[in-house]
């Protein structure tokens, strides 16, 4: 998953970029793994779900793309507000495996290219259904 997640960050020029996978039994999200902003967080951290993107697109199973600092700080991403760091952009797509939400894959303040919001968001699409692929397998399920 790391190698995904550092692509991703690469790819969309990223301040960061990590996964969480669900937890079925407690509903928590799980750090997976993490590039760029956020790396001081512990591989294997547990967060509730709480109002967060991340716990958004995992509950709903649809990616969400937001560049409105406004609406982003309602919403701050668990794994980074310790630090009080809160992104002013945010691309989130679900890792789905046979309709079940495996987990979440998130970009951090991506360098926006005008026009490019679609683009983007297709290609993160694209890296986590080959994340969800590579989990499904780790995870045997």
């Amino acid at each position: 998953m790391s190698d995904i997640i550092e692509l991703s960050r690469s790819l969309f020029g990223a301040v960061g970029a990590f996964a969480m996978i669900v937890d079925h039994d407690t509903g928590e999200l799980v750090l997976d793994a993490v590039s760029g902003a956020g790396e001081w967080c512990s591989l294997g951290s547990r967060f509730r779900p709480g109002s967060s993107v991340t716990a958004r697109v995992a509950s709903t199973g649809r990616p969400i793309l937001v560049d409105d600092l406004e609406w982003v700080g309602r919403f701050a991403e668990e794994p980074m507000s310790p630090a009080g760091y809160v992104p002013s952009s945010i691309m989130a797509a679900p890792l789905l495996r046979g309709g079940v939400c495996l987990g979440v894959i998130v970009v951090l303040d991506r360098d926006c290219r005008p026009g490019e919001s679609r683009r983007d968001l297709g290609l993160l699409v694209l890296l986590a259904d080959r994340a969800a692929l590579s989990l499904s397998e780790r995870l045997h399920v």
